[in-house]
């Protein structure tokens, strides 16, 4: 879960009988403001990762899970400047087995796409125009299987 105003995020790890941990929390940054996570394998290395949108400080940021069920520090990865990435979404999205992100932007009436380069990073993002609407949620699908 995020944390806006404590800038982090929380995880709470299930037990199996409808039962959770007490959150353990892991830092975003100064004044980052997070406002939505999803999860993936980004390096695909079996264990589930958090991407988070960073609102105030224009980037998402990655928490690659280890195998302790920890993660690591964040990782961060630039949107545009007054981009202000609102809500995300994980996916394939050009079929090399990595998973690719997806950003609504309702300030710049935008959608923004980082594909994973496949070795913990991520090309630039691109942009892409939505006309005069206002996205603050995003989820991808392949709807054309």
């Amino acid at each position: 879960m995020t944390n806006h105003r404590t800038h982090s995020v929380s995880i709470f790890y299930g037990y199996g009988h409808g039962k959770f941990s007490l959150p353990v929390i892991y830092t975003t940054g100064y004044d980052s403001l997070p406002s939505s996570l999803a999860s993936g394998d980004f390096n695909n290395d079996n264990y589930i990762d958090l991407a988070i949108t960073n609102y105030d400080t224009n980037n998402v940021g990655i928490l690659f899970e280890n195998s302790n069920r920890t993660f690591e520090k964040q990782i961060v990865f630039s949107t545009e400047l007054d981009f202000h990435p609102y809500s995300i979404a994980a996916g394939q999205f050009n079929d090399d087995e990595f998973a690719d992100i997806a950003i609504a932007n309702s300030e710049t009436h935008e959608i923004g796409v980082l594909l994973n380069n496949a070795n913990r990073t991520f090309a630039n993002q691109a942009t892409y125009s939505v006309g005069y609407a206002s996205p603050y949620t995003v989820d991808v699908q392949d709807f054309n299987q």
